[in-house]
């Protein structure tokens, strides 16, 4: 299987930075941090062998925000929506899945 390339937009970079500072400062839980900073990487770069094989994700008021192509994977209590393009995978946010249940209920 062919591997492909992964970048995360800035959106998602930020959407980590704020996750992980969160457990860091408010929860005070540096090792947990790093931890779930370790396992999310590990996430995404799986998406660079299995994210073209993934369904694509049909939620309308996800898809309205993040594309008809978007797709979705699961890390603990975070959803990572991203889009296949050609031989790049492109995160493009990294969610509470408490936030896309309020989201889908809207």
């Amino acid at each position: 299987m062919k591997k492909q390339n992964v970048v995360l937009s800035e959106k998602a970079k930020n959407d980590i930075d704020d996750y992980i500072d969160f457990i860091y400062n408010e929860c005070r839980a540096p090792l947990t941090a790093l931890r779930n900073y370790e396992g999310l990487f590990e996430r995404i770069n799986d998406l660079s062998k299995i994210g073209g094989s993934l369904k694509y994700y049909t939620e309308k008021s996800i898809t309205e925000v993040y594309g008809v192509f978007c797709k979705r994977i699961n890390y603990k209590k975070m959803t990572i929506i991203f889009s296949v393009y050609n031989d790049t995978i492109r995160i493009e946010a990294v969610l509470k899945q408490s936030l896309i249940k309020e989201i889908e209920n809207l």
